[in-house]
């Protein structure tokens, strides 16, 4: 029973213990880690190996280590404080409360960071694919080179689908524009899944035509279909993003956006429930997690509780402590459902080994100590805005903008307040006069009210106080305030606005907004070059998993959806496999090279608009490729169409424009009048042997008549002879 768990402390056994709720004991979390709880390599090739519970020890002395570190930064980074300014509540002061001061959202940072995200996204997004193989090494020059390359891209792409890249990569490029920095992590699993298809019942009858191919039609029986079940197991790459808080690296990691350089470990925090609980203990990799009866009881016995939270950060950016909307923790129990009971896991990764360990009941357990195969892509993905020199973490937006907003909002809302001051003025009186009210009394329209007046001027007794000037430099500060933050983080450039009127000033002329877009492009290219290490670390895990991990034959079924069986065939995977490349993310080559693209446009469109160079130049032995033409105008455009722009011609297409083609119809026309020149030879040929056949015969019938021959003999033998001749076939005429 898994409630039954062998615990040995410095190789011994201690004792055997039940825990009494379908859950094992736990590990002991030592003091020291002694000689016989670690395996090390004498070479010093391979990372130590650890007994479970040196490995539990390691894993939470660790984590708190790194949450003592991020969660006494917190409020230097200023995230809670970052993500409360993108929101702009209002909740604090308003219409119904008594302080009555004005209280009005200003949205700069959520402004400013979603215009430079949205920059940066279409720069990584601006493709089909965000990245470009070239081929090197030994096999660059093979005539295979181009369709290995071709290969490895559709593999790349379908894998970037299965792992849903572009979502969790825009989220990770929102986290890196706000917050300063986008984390993520890769991971790759198999899974076998039932497909459900609908197939044919009888498959539809073919007729046979007098001429060409048969003709398959539909019938009643042929249209009724039913549900196929058919089991897969797919290869699942997985590119997930993390929240700040959620995955936590060593505080000694100092190299931006490079946590593998610098980072001893990094530490995930995920609660599972009871069907994780079953999922995982279905896989190798795992121990010692209770069997199906033991995890019910224990979830039905304890059918409410939470987590523990992974720490301050993560949990300030949720619900329960947040003063914005967010979604509930994911530690948070939402469900009257038992099985939803969440227990704590922490994911301890180095470069070679990995540790995961669970929590519960005040217990804790190592359910994974192994070596893993993910080298050191383990330790994970980072991006930052801009960097903080000797520091994992970055600066964003949000921090950049904070005090502009803070400056835009506050002298708004004080303006406010001056000029709605005469809306709720307070009135003065002449206290000397005996006109102070002696009850609490409300004036208002339509109100009477007498006023002792001793000089008889009743405006001299009570009156409304006078509002204050705004001072004009209010305005100029509030201008100040909203500008600067835009100035400081590039959001203030037109062309990154989207709102260039070209009707004034640089913007006028077509080389004055190439000039703009150079200038937005450089603006985020940093952050850009950030995001490109990942793309490039992400593509060489894919390739490095499909190299040691995928099945052959899934790499050939996902190339014949894509390729015609001639190119599958030609593909050698030894080759295929040992095929070296070097991954280029055109985001930044876009922002180099748009500028110079667009300069070439109108020279291509005089080349598209000059057949006669056309033919001056086929006269030379060359030609124009106007698909790559077609190409550089998409590239510009950023259109994701342009497979639906130039399309190869269908056979029915390719008829007509033969059928329309002068030299075509000359050509066919000649043809026509030599096949009809034969048939009519064939048939005189064949006139002509008739008659000398007759002519023959006749002539022998002639020769017996003059002879001794009697004519009834002689007319005997034609008559023969004229039948013998009507029945060789292939003689036309005879006998007519």
């Amino acid at each position: 029973m898994a409630d039954i768990l062998d615990i040995s402390l410095n190789g011994s056994r201690v004792a055997a213990q039940p825990g009494g709720d379908g859950m094992p004991i736990g590990n002991t979390l030592v003091g020291n880690i002694l000689p016989g709880m670690v395996e090390t390599d004498p070479d010093g090739v391979r990372e130590p190996q650890f007994t479970d519970d040196a490995a539990a020890t390691i894993v939470w002395e660790d984590y708190q280590r790194a949450i003592s570190y991020l969660d006494s930064k917190l409020w230097m980074a200023e995230w809670q404080y970052i993500d409360e300014l993108y929101q702009s509540p209002t909740f604090d002061y308003d219409w119904r409360t008594t302080n009555q001061t004005a209280r009005i959202s200003r949205f700069n940072i959520a402004k400013n960071s979603n215009t430079m995200s949205n920059q940066v996204r279409r720069g990584i997004f601006a493709e089909d694919n965000p990245f470009l193989l070239k081929p090197r090494g030994r096999l660059a020059g093979s005539p295979n080179a181009q369709t290995y390359i071709d290969a490895w891209t559709e593999i790349f792409a379908i894998l970037d689908d299965r792992a849903d890249f572009e979502y969790n990569f825009g989220l990770l490029i929102e986290s890196q524009t706000l917050q300063g920095t986008g984390i993520g992590v890769p991971g790759w699993q198999e899974r076998t899944t039932v497909k459900r298809r609908r197939r044919r019942v009888k498959q539809p009858v073919p007729i046979a035509l007098p001429l060409g191919a048969p003709k398959v039609v539909n019938t009643q029986e042929s249209d009724d279909f039913k549900m196929v079940e058919e089991e897969v197991t797919e290869s699942w790459p997985y590119f997930e993003f993390r929240r700040l808080g959620t995955t936590l690296w060593d505080p000694k990691c100092s190299t931006p956006n490079r946590p593998d350089l610098s980072a001893g470990y990094r530490i995930d925090y995920d609660p599972v429930t009871f069907d994780d609980l079953q999922a995982m203990r279905r896989l190798d990799c795992y121990k010692d997690i209770p069997d199906h009866e033991d995890l019910k009881r224990f979830f039905l016995d304890q059918p409410v509780g939470d987590a523990q939270g992974a720490n301050q950060t993560a949990d300030q950016m949720t619900d329960d402590r947040s003063l914005v909307m967010h979604a509930v923790a994911e530690n948070v129990q939402t469900s009257k459902n038992p099985f939803s009971h969440l227990l704590s896991r922490y994911v301890y990764w180095t470069a070679e080994s990995v540790m995961e360990l669970i929590e519960y009941a005040g217990r804790k357990k190592i359910i994974r100590n192994e070596p893993h195969e993910l080298g050191d892509h383990a330790l994970g993905y980072t991006a930052n805005w801009w960097n903080i020199p000797y520091c994992l973490y970055g600066m964003g937006v949000g921090r950049l903008n904070a005090p502009d907003q803070r400056m835009d909002q506050g002298v708004l809302n004080k303006v406010l307040e001056m000029i709605g001051f005469p809306l709720n003025a307070p009135i003065i009186y002449n206290s000397a006069s005996g006109n102070a009210p002696t009850q609490q009394v409300v004036m208002g329209l339509g109100t009477l009210w007498g006023i002792n007046a001793p000089s008889g001027d009743i405006r001299k007794e009570m009156m409304w106080m006078q509002p204050p000037t705004i001072p004009a430099e209010a305005w100029k500060i509030y201008e100040l305030g909203k500008q600067g933050g835009e100035d400081l983080v590039g959001a203030n450039n037109s062309v990154m606005q989207g709102n260039n009127t070209g009707t004034q000033g640089i913007g006028r002329t077509a080389a004055g907004v190439n000039r703009l877009g150079s200038k937005a492009d450089e603006t985020i290219s940093d952050p850009l070059s950030h995001l490109e290490g990942i793309i490039v670390r992400w593509t060489e895990f894919k390739a490095k998993m499909v190299r040691e991990r995928m099945p052959i034959a899934e790499i050939r079924e996902i190339l014949s959806a894509k390729f015609a069986a001639a190119i599958v065939d030609q593909i050698d995977m030894e080759e295929f496999l040992d095929f070296e490349f070097e991954v280029k993310v055109l985001a930044g080559q876009k922002l180099a090279a748009k500028a110079a693209i667009a300069q070439l446009i109108p020279f291509l469109l005089q080349i598209v608009q000059q057949p006669q160079l056309m033919e001056y130049m086929h006269q030379k032995g060359w030609t124009i490729n106007f698909k790559a033409i077609e190409d550089l105008f998409m590239q510009m455009s950023e259109l994701q169409g342009r497979q639906d722009i130039i399309v190869p011609l269908t056979p029915e297409e390719q008829q007509q424009v033969q059928q329309a083609n002068p030299n075509a119809m000359r050509v066919q026309a000649a043809a026509t009048l030599e096949k009809l020149k034969g048939a009519n030879k064939l048939q005189e040929v064949q006139a002509k042997g008739a008659q000398d056949i007759q002519k023959t015969l006749v002539d022998k019938a002639l020769d017996h008549i003059s002879g001794d021959v009697p004519l009834e003999l002689a007319e005997a033998r034609l008559e023969r002879n004229t039948d013998m001749g009507e029945l060789q076939s292939g003689v036309p005429g005879l006998g007519e």
